[in-house]
């Protein structure tokens, strides 16, 4: 080859690589040329992970032939649609808009996005319960036959308790500690739900209308009359503590009373309750919030509010709040919609759903990041964490409207939901 030639080829490889060097330079920078806005500009990116993972990804309707989890690079600044598609669940689309140089998470920060079966498996467990009840991370169905039997729903083990031939009488039962208090015509029953044992409480002229356990020998009981009692449950004594109280509440070593203007502390075996919080306001009726860390929160009359540690006003319209231990916040709401609103950030409130039909009490799952009701005939899923758009699955779908209560497992895996004629399902969502 002629040395010309030589110096010509040198030459256009020289003129190459301060072409492509700089291109690729930019792009490892992650700036690209944007040929409709004429200009270069920072890439961004969007993060997609699933449980279960591999589901099909697609942007603005074109599979991108990667699957979950993945991480959409080199993005331009723009409008997109992401899809994730996996056989045998909902699909799930979300828009997004992308701005320069920014990296986005499809799903709550930390967390995959949750795919639900299509078509969920179902197993009847039941056709003769009367009431779903939960305390903590338990979940317990009363069952009425010939005795009233408690099925646990974690272990799905069935323990027969002594009460016999009540079934024709009005039931209804509560939770709190690691017991059962079942209102069974005009008697009063503290049931152990993992052995059956049960204890008749003598409580005489007592009309409770709430029982918490300090523990499994000390009750303290609100009546119908706003009186707050001690229960010796060895004793079968009952001693009386405070009055005018619209609610009682188990807190970290005492008995929690609201009453009509304070909040109190009442100790077993000390004398005179200790004054929390003093000056609450007028309000006709009252319900306490359980939380931890010592703090404390109330509905009164239909307004949410902090006790402790500060004094403070959270929402209107309230008529239920359920306290999240994990994420330190409130879900709470009616039945036109509910809101997130966190402790520890302390934040204005998020409105999670508003709607015009009627849903009922909405549950918060903190292991997925969503929150689930039933509205009318459905039970429903919606995304609970901060994001653009959530999105809303209708996991179950009962044309005859005869659902009366749900309950969920601690992952959102399985679904337990009552229906009127007393049949309890269980439904593998996930």
């Amino acid at each position: 080859m002629k040395l010309r030639y030589r110096f010509g080829l040198l030459a256009a490889l020289f003129l190459a690589f301060l072409v492509i060097a700089p291109i690729i330079l930019l792009r490892t920078l992650g700036i690209q040329y944007d040929w409709q806005r004429h200009t270069l500009v920072q890439t961004g990116s969007i993060i997609a992970r699933t449980a279960p993972r591999g589901a099909t990804i697609s942007l603005n309707g074109v599979e991108t032939g990667q699957v979950t989890p993945a991480t959409l690079s080199f993005l331009l600044p723009g409008e997109y649609d992401l899809g994730l598609v996996k056989s045998g669940y909902h699909t799930w689309v979300k828009h997004f808009s992308l701005e320069s140089g920014r990296v986005v998470s499809a799903g709550p920060q930390n967390n995959p996005i949750v795919l639900f079966f299509e078509h969920p498996t179902e197993t009847v467990l039941s056709t003769s319960t009367i009431s779903l009840v939960s305390e903590g991370d338990n979940r317990w169905a009363v069952e009425a036959t010939t005795s009233l039997a408690i099925l646990n729903l974690v272990t799905q083990k069935s323990v027969y308790s002594a009460i016999q031939d009540k079934t024709s009488e009005p039931v209804s039962c509560s939770a709190s500690g690691t017991h059962l208090f079942c209102h069974v015509g005009n008697n009063w029953y503290m049931i152990n739900p993992d052995t059956g044992q049960t204890e008749l409480l003598i409580l005489h002229s007592i009309q409770p209308k709430k029982i918490v356990a300090l523990t499994p020998v000390l009750l303290g009981l609100l009546d119908q009359n706003s009186t707050v009692f001690f229960y010796d449950v060895q004793k079968k004594l009952a001693t009386q503590v405070t009055n005018r109280a619209f609610d009682i509440v188990l807190g970290e070593d005492s008995l929690l009373a609201l009453t009509a203007s304070q909040l109190l502390s009442i100790k077993p075996l000390e004398g005179q309750p200790q004054v929390l919080a003093d000056g609450i306001g007028e309000y006709n009726q009252g319900e306490l919030v359980p939380a931890d860390g010592g703090r404390v929160y109330a509905i009164l009359d239909d307004q949410l509010v902090s006790l402790i540690p500060l004094r403070q006003n959270i929402a209107q319209g309230v008529a239920y709040a359920n306290w999240n231990k994990t994420d330190e916040g409130l879900l709470y709401g009616n039945e036109n919609g509910f809101s997130l609103w966190s402790a520890r950030s302390g934040s204005p409130p998020d409105e999670i759903l508003r709607s015009s039909v009627p849903i009922s009490h909405a549950l918060y799952s903190d292991a997925t990041k969503l929150a689930i009701y039933r509205q009318g005939s459905q039970i429903k899923v919606i995304e609970a964490y901060e994001t653009p758009a959530r999105n809303t699955i209708t996991l179950i779908d009962q044309a005859d409207n005869s659902i009366v209560s749900f309950a969920i497992d601690r992952d959102l895996k399985i679904l337990f939901y009552l229906l009127s004629d007393g049949t309890l399902v269980k439904s593998e969502i996930r």
